[in-house]
């Protein structure tokens, strides 16, 4: 029955407070996705996630929040999954441009007759692969903090 009565109290709580850490979890979510041209890449996504976290917006300053925090994980949601469409858009375009580079380049045999050409266009493959790897970094990392807020919330 305590516990009953502390969880029916700590739910009661949670309505009543601020939601801060689904209003910053859903801007760091947005601003993850902007870095990688979610905009671009996927824009569906990408404005509904803004589209919900002015919402978020909104309902803080009429002081609703639990509806501010609704709004705000809905922002969370969609915005990562306008990052993980802009992610796997983005990689793949680099892939085609990285691909079809590289079958120029060898077509033309530049290697023999254009070797300066040849080299920077090998260490833009290379920096453009070690650029994949950061994105895909920066996805485990969201990944990361979406379980340690479903962590939290269910501490909750």
């Amino acid at each position: 029955m305590l516990r009953c009565t502390l969880f029916i109290l700590c739910f009661i709580l949670s309505c009543r407070t601020p939601p801060r850490l689904e209003m910053e979890n859903a801007r760091k979510a947005i601003d993850e996705a902007t870095k990688l041209k979610a905009a671009q890449y996927a824009p569906n996504n990408f404005n509904e996630a803004r589209a919900e976290y002015s919402k978020a917006e909104k309902q803080m300053e009429e002081k609703e929040y639990d509806k501010a925090r609704k709004h705000a994980i809905k922002s969370r949601e969609e915005a990562q999954k306008a990052y993980h469409e802009a992610l796997q858009e983005f990689a793949r375009e680099t892939e085609e441009l990285t691909q079809k580079a590289k079958e120029k380049a060898d077509l033309a045999n530049a290697a023999h007759l254009f070797p300066e050409n040849y080299r920077q266009a090998m260490a833009l493959e290379k920096e453009l692969q070690e650029d994949i790897e950061k994105l895909k970094k920066l996805s485990e990392k969201l990944k990361k903090l979406e379980d340690e807020e479903r962590a939290h919330k269910a501490k909750k």
